[in-house]
């Protein structure tokens, strides 16, 4: 008769593994989300468009508590539903002109 014991615990390690893979992936997708999410904002401010529609930046991670294998990261922007509106004819959102709008939009297309 064969007796094979295995001391440590196989079952035990594994699942100690299991975990800090969760930890692993959850840490690597929020820091990836919040380097979006400042990148992103960058690309507003440099653009001249304001800090105030830059800081409509949001990154959510999910799960929301915990850690998994399947984390994921979810930047996005004007959370809530929230669009800039033009506060007369002459100012556009945020309270730049129609001509530092135009300027930031060639800035952000030309070549990108």
């Amino acid at each position: 008769k064969l007796k094979l014991d295995i001391n440590p615990d196989i079952v035990a390690m594994m699942a100690a593994e299991v975990a800090a893979g969760e930890r692993a992936v959850t840490a690597a997708m929020r820091e990836a989300g919040t380097g979006l999410k400042s990148a992103w904002r960058l690309q507003i401010t440099g653009a001249g468009l304001g800090p105030r529609l830059a800081n409509s930046i949001r990154s959510q991670n999910f799960p929301r508590s915990g850690e998994s294998l399947n984390a994921a990261e979810l930047a996005r922007g004007f959370d809530g539903g929230i669009s800039p509106r033009p506060a007369d004819r002459a100012q556009r959102c945020m309270g730049h002109s129609a001509r530092q709008i135009h300027d930031a939009r060639n800035h952000l297309t030309d070549g990108r």
